[in-house]
């Protein structure tokens, strides 16, 4: 087992008790209920289901798979009641360097 350091300990599990961490205090760690309650609005990525999520005073109105920018493109649209919206992927702006 590794060293943890002075005043570190581990739970029955093994795993390294962090008795003063402190969640940040931005949407993307909040839960649904929080951002409900908070009347969230925005985009996010929510990493635990693979889904970005459009809100708009606490409530999702869009929802899908991240690899799938044709229906976050269709759903601004939707939402938002734009015209004709791409959205170019990181992947698209940074391809991968040679072998």
């Amino acid at each position: 087992m590794a060293e943890i350091g002075k005043g570190g300990r581990r739970n029955r599990r093994g795993n390294l008790v962090t008795e003063n961490f402190k969640r940040p205090d931005h949407n993307d760690f909040r839960d649904h209920s929080e951002l409900k309650k908070i009347k969230f609005t925005g985009v996010r990525h929510n990493s635990v289901t693979k889904e970005w999520e459009i809100w708009i005073d606490g409530e999702i109105k869009a929802l899908g798979p991240v690899a799938d920018v044709d229906a976050m493109a269709a759903a601004y649209e939707e939402v938002f009641a734009l015209e004709h919206v791409e959205i170019v992927s990181f992947e698209a702006n940074n391809p991968k360097k040679g072998n």
